[in-house]
């Protein structure tokens, strides 16, 4: 096949912007395997995303292009990554870092801690994580976030106090 008959297709995605995938696309005569693009995506959490498909010539201009538009599945809910300090014989525990979060959930040696009415959860923007009543001057904290689309996080300890300033897995 020459290089006249062979046009390079690429796909991108937008929201990741390292993956890149590259593969030749025969015009004419179509050659088995060269004619598709697999992107792998690592967490599907709900994103937006673009495919660009572009054609190439020869010397690599661009000489035509297609976008697709889409929203990917939400199958993954983030884990809390916070810390925890204590204030007296309360607890602060810093907001979660992941914007898709509704409901925080923690525990304390199995104990639910109990938010505003008594909730079991606290609700984003309404409750205060600022001042959890927690039992000892030290301890371990378990955290889960549930997201807006009512998926639960893998629980993430965080520890508090003097005896826990690190924790290793």
């Amino acid at each position: 096949m020459s290089a006249n008959e062979t046009k390079a297709l690429a796909s991108r995605i937008e929201d990741v912007p390292e993956l890149l995938v590259e593969i030749n696309i025969a015009v004419g005569k179509p050659v088995k395997g060269t004619n598709k693009a697999r992107i792998e995506i690592p967490i599907t959490d709900g994103s937006t995303y673009t495919v660009r498909i572009l054609l190439l010539d020869a010397k690599g201009s661009v000489i035509s292009y297609a976008d697709h538009i889409g929203v990917l599945n939400d199958n993954h809910a983030d884990v809390y990554e916070g810390t925890a300090t204590l204030n007296g014989s309360k607890v602060k525990l810093s907001g979660p870092t992941s914007n898709d979060w509704w409901h925080l959930y923690a525990w304390q040696d199995g104990k639910q801690i109990t938010f505003k009415n008594g909730r079991q959860f606290a609700i984003r923007g309404v409750d205060d994580l600022t001042s959890l009543t927690v039992e000892g001057g030290s301890g371990v904290i378990k955290v889960v976030l549930e997201d807006f689309s009512g998926k639960m996080s893998e629980p993430v300890e965080v520890p508090f106090g003097t005896t826990y300033t690190s924790m290793e897995k």
